[in-house]
């Protein structure tokens, strides 16, 4: 479900090319290339490093996705990252409020980084304020976020659309529940409450964030990392490979592990998908489960750049 944004944006760049598909095509292509460039500058401005910054910028899967295939989580990786910049650089509370509303108003998966920012902006103050402050301002963005819905209202179905997704399975962990016939008692049992688990998750990671007095941008970040992990490849019923693109803002405040595993998770996203399996298991019966075999494969690939690794630290040692 795309929100307000995304239309304003590509109903702008639409109105350049004059009725011509092909040169509509060549304007987004060029502005997901212009986006794509600043975010390597606010990665570089962010980290004063080059390599987080290539890491990004040079990702195959973020150049096939992103650049090629126009895909629209390029701006909503943009609007992540000026966020995280005018919070992190310039201590500026608006900006970083107005950027993080436009993320959600574009796609509504960034509003689960919200509360981690807030708990940031707010650190300093004591508990009690620290949570009174950050249930203002979520109140805020939200009235914010509606606001802008507004010019497109015609019923309630366009906040309740961004649902229609979950009725539907594809590419994902739940989808293989749901293509094994003796497995639909109990999917229909883990579909009823994938959602309030998750909730749950969330919830408590949250308060965990709150009473922590750890309250640096790398551990929120490394927790908000977790449950944008979960909710990809657990709570969301359609998987498409360039979510995972999702994880790429915050890779810098990760530690090494997991920095490896999301770099491997998304060239393994570079896979292409076989759809069809000649095998009699009904549950291959319509493809490999790309996201099950991008966690499995990303896992091996860390798992063996490790071992790779201190194999090559013992043998310089000798």
């Amino acid at each position: 479900m795309y929100g307000p944004v995304w239309n304003t944006i590509a109903a702008m760049l639409s109105r350049l090319s004059f009725g011509s598909i092909t040169m509509a095509l060549f304007i987004f292509k060029i502005s997901s290339l212009i986006i794509h460039l600043i975010n390597c500058l606010i990665i570089k401005k962010l980290t004063k490093s080059n390599k987080y910054m290539l890491l990004y910028g040079i990702n195959p899967l973020v150049l096939l996705e992103l650049l090629s295939n126009v895909h629209n989580d390029i701006y909503l990786i943009f609007f992540v990252l000026l966020s995280l910049y005018f919070l992190i650089k310039k201590k500026n509370i608006c900006l970083t409020i107005l950027f993080l509303i436009l993320s959600i108003a574009l796609k509504y998966s960034t509003v689960l980084i919200v509360p981690f920012i807030l708990l940031y902006c707010f650190r300093k103050k004591t508990l009690p304020k620290r949570i009174l402050w950050c249930c203002l301002t979520g109140i805020i963005i939200v009235l914010f976020v509606i606001l802008l819905y507004m010019p497109f209202y015609r019923d309630i179905t366009i906040f309740t659309n961004m649902l229609a997704q979950d009725g539907k399975y594809s590419q994902s962990i739940m989808a293989l529940l749901i293509d094994s016939t003796k497995a639909n008692t109990f999917f229909r049992g883990i579909n009823k409450f994938r959602i309030p688990l998750f909730a749950i998750i969330y919830c408590i990671i949250l308060i965990k964030s709150i009473f922590n007095r750890n309250s640096s941008i790398k551990h929120l970040m490394k927790n908000y990392n977790l449950i944008m992990l979960v909710f990809i490849f657990i709570c969301l019923t359609t998987f498409q490979r360039w979510y995972v693109l999702w994880l790429l803002p915050t890779i810098i405040w990760q530690n090494k592990n997991m920095r490896y595993f999301i770099i491997n998770i998304t060239i393994t996203g570079m896979i292409p998908l076989f759809t069809y399996f000649k095998v009699k298991h009904e549950i291959f019966r319509r493809g490999l489960y790309y996201s099950l075999m991008m966690i499995v494969l990303a896992v091996i690939f860390t798992i063996a750049y490790k071992i790779l690794k201190r194999m090559r630290k013992y043998i310089c040692q000798d």
